[in-house]
């Protein structure tokens, strides 16, 4: 389905569907939730539902590419006030990924664990990479960041750092001690 070109009003309408959506997946799960569901939620006609979205499938994947640009969104803000030092700029994302992850960790863990949607866990993750390789090769350019490995790689490293974190959170960790302990240590190892 080609993408609508949405009014503000529409594109509001769109948001609050999604919105909708999420908190239902979260409490039935993927394959218990159904577009009349999400109509009735939102309290508005089922064909308005697919007027915005083909079917289940087209909007969770909207979900995922909405989850994905919100911890973008979360990790800029938290980066922007260190942007000319592409070292603080790793610390604050690594931080700010960790708590965000955390604080909707039930939807990154739907959003992992629904049969049919690796590709796009897997394009969200390598956007993600993209983004922190930018920042590991500016700080390669600069002289402040180690050159012995590719920034692409090291990147997908730091993602791991971040995933290993959340599990500590999982486990019990404080997730501010978490998000510190994961930054620092990524910040090392890039060194």
């Amino acid at each position: 389905m080609a993408a609508r070109q949405l009014t503000p009003h529409g594109a509001d309408r769109k948001a609050d569907l999604l919105e909708h959506a999420e908190a239902l997946f979260l409490e039935r799960g993927y394959d218990d939730t159904r577009m009349v569901d999400i109509a009735e939620r939102a309290g508005v006609a089922k064909g308005l539902v697919y007027w915005y979205f083909e079917n289940k499938e087209a909007l969770f994947r909207e979900i995922i590419a909405d989850v994905r640009e919100r911890l973008r969104g979360a990790m800029a803000a938290a980066t922007a006030p260190v942007i000319d030092d592409p070292l603080a700029v790793i610390h604050a994302g690594v931080v700010e990924a960790v708590r965000f992850i955390a604080e909707h960790h039930r939807m990154f863990s739907l959003i992992r664990d629904v049969a049919g949607f690796s590709d796009a866990h897997a394009e969200s993750a390598q956007l993600h990479a993209a983004d922190t390789a930018r920042v590991i090769a500016e700080g390669q350019r600069r002289g402040v960041i180690r050159t012995d490995d590719d920034p692409l790689v090291m990147a997908m490293f730091n993602s791991g750092v971040v995933t290993q974190a959340v599990a500590a959170i999982a486990a019990g960790t404080d997730v501010d001690t978490a998000a510190e302990a994961a930054a620092r240590y990524v910040v090392r190892a890039l060194r």
